[in-house]
C-alpha cells in the first residue's frame, strides 16, 4: 500500500523512474552479450599431451602418471580423469565449485610446466584449456573451390585465411577440418645408400642440416658494411634432389640420385563435403564475453575483404553456414512480437470494457516497461541474452500482461 501512496504523493518520481527504466532497459539490450547458451563457469582444466608414435601403455607410464601425480598438488583438488591412447594423454582436473576457474587454470600451468623436465626427450609442452561448457561453435566458414582440391584449399585456409581472421572482433582462432596437409616424401633406394654405407636415419640428419637458415651476421669492406645472407633451405619439393649426401673427393653424391622426392601429402584422417565437392571448414569460435550474434556479423561483413585484399584467390568461395546465432535472433524477434502484441491486445480490452484511456495508457506502458527492466537487470548483473534467459521472459510475459 505505501507503494501505491508513493506513486500518488510523487507522481514525477514515477515519471523519473519509468524514463529512467527505459533508457537503461535500451542500454542494456543493445549491450548485453548474445549467446546461444548462458555462462557456466566449471572449475575444469583440462590438459593435453600429445608424443607421436607413443603407445598408449608407454604414454600411461611416462606422461599421464607423472602429471597425474604433480597436479594432485593443487589447491582445492576434487578428483582427476585421464585417458592414455596412442600418442595422446587427456587429463582433466576438477576443483571445487567456489574455485575461479582463472586461478585453477593457473596452477595447472605452474605445475606442468615444473614437470617438463620428467617428461620423455624431445616431447612438445603440453596444451592447457579452461573447460567451458557455453563455448560451442556459433557456425561454420565454408571453404570450397571448383577448380583446386581440398590439399591446396586447406593450405589457403590454415596459413591464410586464419591469419586475416585474427583481427576480426571476438572471434578466436580455430583448427581446420577437411584436406590433407602437404608434405614432400622422401623414398629412398636401400641398395644405393648401402653402397655408400648410409643409413635412412642419416639420409634425415643430413637433410635437417642442410635445410636452415644460418645467421652469419655482417662483414666490413673497407668503410662499407655488408650482410652477409645464408639461406640453404628448399624452396621447392625439386630442390631437395640438390642436397649432397656424401663426397669422397673424386665425385658428389646427391640426394636425387639415391632417392624419388615426391611432392605429396599426409594421411588423410578426414574429409569434407559440400555439396558433393571436397571441401574445408573452420568452425567459428567466439572469445570469453563476446556475443554471438556480434561475432558472426562480423565475419560475414569482414569476408567481402578477403578478396579485396587478395588473401584469398577469386576462385575461392567462402560463406557461413549452420549459423547457430539465428536461434538467438528468432528468440528475440519472437520476444519483441509477443510483448508488443500483448501490450496491444491488453490495451485494447481494457479500453473495451473500462473506457478510460488513462488505465489503457497504464496498461500499455507497464508491459514493455517491464522487459525493459529486465534487459537492465541482465546487463547489470553480467548474464547474457541466451535461450535460457529469454525463454524465462517469454514465460513470464503472459503473467505481466495478466497482472496488467
Amino acid at each position: 500500500m505505501w507503494l501505491v501512496n508513493l506513486a500518488l504523493g510523487r507522481p514525477y518520481v514515477v515519471y523519473v523512474a519509468m524514463l529512467l527504466t527505459a533508457v537503461l532497459g535500451t542500454v542494456g539490450y543493445q549491450r548485453t552479450p548474445t549467446d546461444i547458451l548462458p555462462k557456466m563457469k566449471v572449475p575444469v582444466v583440462v590438459v593435453f599431451a600429445s608424443y607421436r608414435g607413443m603407445p598408449a601403455p608407454d604414454m600411461e607410464k611416462s606422461v599421464t602418471s607423472v602429471l597425474e601425480r604433480s597436479l594432485t598438488r593443487c589447491d582445492h583438488f576434487e578428483h582427476i580423469e585421464s585417458k592414455s591412447l596412442l600418442g595422446i594423454a587427456i587429463i582433466k582436473v576438477f576443483f571445487r565449485e567456489q574455485v575461479d576457474p582463472d586461478v585453477a587454470a593457473s596452477q595447472v600451468i605452474s605445475l606442468v610446466n615444473s614437470e617438463m623436465q620428467n617428461m620423455p626427450p624431445g616431447m612438445l609442452p603440453p596444451s592447457i584449456l579452461k573447460f567451458d561448457a557455453s563455448a560451442i561453435p556459433v557456425g561454420n566458414l565454408i571453404i570450397t573451390s571448383n577448380s583446386r582440391d581440398d590439399r591446396e584449399l586447406l593450405d589457403l585456409a590454415d596459413f591464410r585465411l586464419r591469419e586475416a581472421l585474427a583481427g576480426v572482433e571476438g572471434l578466436a582462432s580455430a583448427p581446420v577440418f577437411g584436406g590433407v596437409f602437404r608434405q614432400v616424401q622422401i623414398y629412398v633406394h636401400p641398395r644405393s645408400l648401402e653402397s655408400l654405407k648410409l643409413s635412412p636415419m642419416d639420409v634425415a640428419r643430413i637433410v635437417n642440416t642442410q635445410s636452415q637458415v644460418i645467421p652469419t651476421g655482417e662483414i666490413r669492406i673497407g668503410d662499407q658494411n655488408y650482410y652477409v645472407i645464408s639461406n640453404s633451405m628448399a624452396g621447392t619439393p625439386k630442390d631437395f634432389e640438390k642436397i649432397p649426401l656424401y663426397n669422397d673427393g673424386r665425385k658428389i653424391v646427391y640426394l636425387g640420385d639415391v632417392a624419388n622426392v615426391v611432392d605429396a601429402a599426409r594421411w588423410r584422417t578426414n574429409t569434407v563435403h559440400v555439396d558433393g565437392k571436397r571441401s574445408v571448414y573452420m568452425p567459428l569460435l567466439r572469445q570469453a564475453g563476446a556475443s554471438a550474434i556480434t561475432v558472426v556479423d562480423n565475419v560475414k561483413a569482414f569476408l567481402p575483404e578477403l578478396h579485396e585484399r587478395g588473401t584469398i584467390p577469386d576462385d575461392v568461395q567462402i560463406e557461413v553456414a549452420f549459423d547457430q546465432s539465428q536461434y538467438v535472433r528468432d528468440a528475440l524477434s519472437n520476444l519483441r512480437l509477443e510483448a508488443i502484441l500483448g501490450a496491444v491486445l491488453a490495451s485494447l480490452v481494457v479500453l473495451l470494457f473500462l473506457g478510460s484511456l488513462r488505465s489503457t495508457w497504464i496498461v500499455a506502458l507497464s508491459i514493455p516497461l517491464s522487459v525493459l527492466a529486465a534487459f537492465a537487470g541482465l546487463y547489470f548483473t553480467g548474464h547474457t541474452l541466451n535461450i535460457m534467459t529469454l525463454g524465462g521472459l517469454a514465460l513470464i510475459l503472459g503473467r505481466v500482461v495478466d497482472d496488467s
